[in-house]
């Protein structure tokens, strides 16, 4: 499950609902070796428009962040053209990473961009069930819909895009106490509620999502969730103008 205090669960639902991309799931089954150089991606072909502004918004999420697993089995990479631009270790994975390929796109018109997984040190009973997604990009443009590659035993599969119908993204955050730390996993306090709007707020600035609302919220006076709740939104306000 995908905890609500990360920014990745925004991401995801922005990935999601935007037709002009896919979430990628790759896995590798429990019982199954898998040996060094063994891989799993995903790839498409990509038009350079602008390589001097040119990065990509990944989110990426895997079960093994989520667990005390023993780190360097298995990465995620990302490559241009084979070459490897990024990676992260499949136990340090659940996140967000802005791919900077500047440096690595300029001169060329087009490249093969893939991501996935990758064995780095033999395992035969390491399971990994992962996702990824391009939720934004920037100086690139899509020319073809992802294809796969596999060696080994992993499992890759490309989630259909939904039909496009236009509407509104809306973030809605719990503000009540029980409820917050089920689905959140932290108590309500005024900092834990401020970060959780500071996470939302920044992708309303870049209009990735449409709104964000509060639901369960005490209203009586002297409560300062909801002070800290008033205060975050005007705050935003004046930021905006």
């Amino acid at each position: 499950n995908h905890k609500l205090n990360d920014s990745t669960t925004i991401a995801r639902a922005i990935t999601l609902l935007d037709s002009k991309n896919q979430i990628i799931v790759d896995s590798l089954p429990s019982f199954k070796v898998s040996e060094i150089g063994d891989y799993s991606n995903a790839f498409k072909e990509i038009k350079v428009v602008n390589p001097s502004n040119a990065s990509i918004s990944l989110y990426h999420y895997t079960d093994r962040a989520l667990s005390s697993s023993p780190s360097g089995y298995l990465k995620i990479q990302l490559k241009i053209d084979g070459n490897l631009i990024w990676a992260r270790d499949v136990v340090d994975s659940n996140g967000i990473s802005k791919i900077n390929l500047t440096k690595t796109l300029t001169g060329r018109d087009t490249c093969k961009l893939s991501i996935g997984l990758y064995t780095n040190n033999t395992v035969r009973n390491y399971p990994v069930h992962a996702q990824f997604g391009i939720y934004s990009m920037e100086g690139i443009q899509t020319i073809t819909s992802w294809g796969k590659n596999i060696q080994g035993n992993y499992d890759i599969q490309i989630i259909g895009n939904p039909p496009k119908v236009g509407l509104p993204i809306i973030v809605m955050l719990c503000t009540q106490n029980k409820l917050f730390y089920k689905l959140y996993g932290m108590t309500l306090s005024p900092g834990n509620i401020t970060n959780q709007l500071n996470t939302a707020f920044r992708f309303l600035s870049e209009k990735q999502i449409q709104g964000i609302i509060t639901y369960a919220l005490d209203l009586n006076q002297g409560n300062n969730i909801y002070d800290t709740v008033r205060e975050s939104f005007q705050s935003f306000k004046i930021q905006q103008k």
